[in-house]
């Protein structure tokens, strides 16, 4: 794990930096509670150990801090404290602190108290991943677009590169589902993302937003990069029809809006720029479907 030891006595400090480091853990130190705050703004943790009494900033305001503060991710925090009555390890707790550890500590309990975070992290991780990938396909959902998108270039779509929406959805799909089954229906909707994955660089970002609308974000590229990406996205699904059987073959098209923002442009919320590309699909349909539309204020 990355854990951030925070204590304003330096030997302390540095002799649980060793102990933390010899068990394999990635360990950054903090004097205070304000040296603490900056790091984790920079830098997120999986695990923030802090002491309580401290100059400055101490650690239960530290604590309260990092659990209001929506841009900090989510870590485990264990409070390290010289008080031992009741009313204050409530106080602790309250505050946001997972666990604690009454100063002067056992190496050995610190030791299992660190590990039972650990696993608690782990599973917190695997939780995220389970909510934000959609479970047909694997591709990331809604969610785990606009954390991923956050992660990349921060709100609404960052200060300055090029980014593009592009918005793509199954024609006719429910004539799928109504002539061959919904097991065939889920059959396409998985080779579609499979289609739309390779069609990209690995670090686009490919989304089902649900039943058979699909979102791609793909950075830096310009408009007319974009337009393009999205023609050889139409064509690589058009491209072969999806095979049931050696009978059976389900030809499939899709159409496409594609939002593009520009360098310097100003910028759109996530929301504003799903729905600009939603408009531009929309016209893609209403056109004939099975072709490319490129959203501009007149749709």
């Amino acid at each position: 794990m990355k854990i951030l030891v925070v204590d304003d006595d330096r030997l302390t400090r540095r002799m649980l930096g060793r102990m933390l480091g010899a068990l394999g853990h990635d360990v950054s130190l903090a004097a205070d509670g304000l040296e603490a705050w900056e790091l984790l703004e920079r830098d997120p943790q999986d695990l923030l150990l802090t002491d309580w009494m401290m100059p400055g900033l101490d650690g239960l305001q530290l604590i309260e801090r990092v659990r209001a503060a929506e841009h900090i991710p989510w870590l485990y925090i264990l409070l390290l404290t010289a008080k031992d009555e009741s009313a204050a390890l409530v106080r602790g707790i309250e505050a946001g602190a997972d666990d604690f550890v009454r100063k002067p500590f056992e190496r050995e309990e610190l030791r299992v108290r660190i590990r039972a975070g650990q696993r608690i992290v782990r599973m917190q991780k695997e939780l995220e991943a389970l909510v934000g990938t959609d479970p047909l396909t694997g591709a990331i959902n809604r969610r785990g677009l606009e954390r991923s998108l956050h992660d990349l270039c921060p709100p609404p779509l960052g200060p300055d590169g090029a980014c593009g929406f592009v918005m793509a959805d199954i024609d006719h799909f429910k004539r799928v589902n109504d002539t061959w089954g919904h097991e065939a229906g889920d059959l396409v909707i998985c080779g579609v993302v499979n289609r739309l994955r390779v069609s990209v660089r690995p670090y686009d970002l490919v989304s089902r937003l649900g039943g058979e609308e699909f979102l791609l974000v793909i950075l830096g590229d310009s408009l007319e990069q974009l337009a393009a990406t999205a023609e050889r996205l139409r064509a690589a699904v058009r491209a072969k029809p999806f095979r049931l059987s050696q009978q059976d073959t389900i030809p499939v098209t899709v159409s496409i809006g594609v939002y593009h923002r520009a360098p310097g442009e100003d910028c759109p919320s996530f929301e504003q720029a799903i729905a600009r590309a939603d408009a531009a699909l929309y016209c893609a349909k209403r056109s004939g479907r099975d072709r490319v539309v490129v959203w501009n204020p007149e749709l």
